[in-house]
C-alpha cells in the first residue's frame, strides 16, 4: 500500500457486512463538513481502509465521530466499527 496523500489522516472501519453498511459509511464520511475528500485505499474481509483529507484539525474529526455516533472506535487507535 503506498502512502497516503499530504493532509490526510488514513482509518479502517471494521464489520461491514455488506453493500447497504459500506455505503452508510462512506456516505457519513463524505457528509461531513470538515472532510474535502474520501480515498478508499482497500476494501476486503478486514474492512474498509479509507484515507481522508480534512479542512480542519483532526481533534474536530474525533469530536464528530464521538458526538454524531455512526462510527465507534475499537480498541485499536486508527479503528472503528458502524454502530448497528
Amino acid at each position: 500500500m503506498g502512502g497516503l496523500p499530504d493532509g490526510a489522516s488514513g482509518e479502517l472501519v471494521r464489520e461491514l457486512t455488506d453493500g447497504a453498511d459500506y455505503a452508510r459509511c462512506l456516505a457519513y464520511l463524505d457528509g461531513l463538513a470538515l472532510v474535502d475528500r474520501v480515498d478508499v485505499l482497500e476494501l476486503g474481509p478486514g474492512g474498509l481502509r479509507f484515507a481522508l483529507t480534512l479542512n480542519a484539525e483532526p481533534t474536530y474529526l474525533e469530536r464528530s465521530l464521538r458526538d454524531d455516533r455512526v462510527l465507534e472506535p475499537t480498541e485499536t487507535a486508527g479503528e472503528y466499527r458502524l454502530r448497528r
